[in-house]
């Protein structure tokens, strides 16, 4: 077998791709544990800001859409966010079941501030 099919028959190995997949986690993993080392919010409350920096208004679903997670995750990243003072929760005049999320001046600040950290 030649070099090129056999890293063609390991690719299709599911075990290979396991390995290579918990390698691309692991590296996620330190990466955000390095984020939050740095910046003191974790990467994905760093995405929200992002998010809510780009889109005010947005409600909870929209968020967890835009980040591919489940909603309750969203709702706990969100009410760490919200303690810290950089998020605001209100509800929809017209619906009182939706909650519309924006960042506070101190979260606006903040996210500004990681920026220039991080650069």
């Amino acid at each position: 077998m030649t070099a090129s099919r056999s890293s063609a028959a390991k690719t299709n190995d599911p075990l290979a791709i396991l390995a290579k997949f918990r390698i691309l986690i692991r590296a996620a993993q330190r990466h955000s544990a390095a984020i939050q080392k740095r910046c003191g919010v974790s990467g994905a409350q760093l995405w929200i800001l992002q998010e809510l920096r780009d889109a005010p208004g947005l409600r909870v679903g929209e968020l967890a859409t835009r980040m591919a997670i489940h909603q309750t995750t969203t709702s706990n990243l969100l009410d760490a966010l919200e303690k810290s003072g950089y998020v605001l929760k209100s509800r929809d005049e017209s619906d009182q079941r939706v909650v519309n999320l924006s960042l506070t001046p101190s979260g606006a600040a903040y996210l500004a501030a990681v920026r220039r950290l991080t650069g």
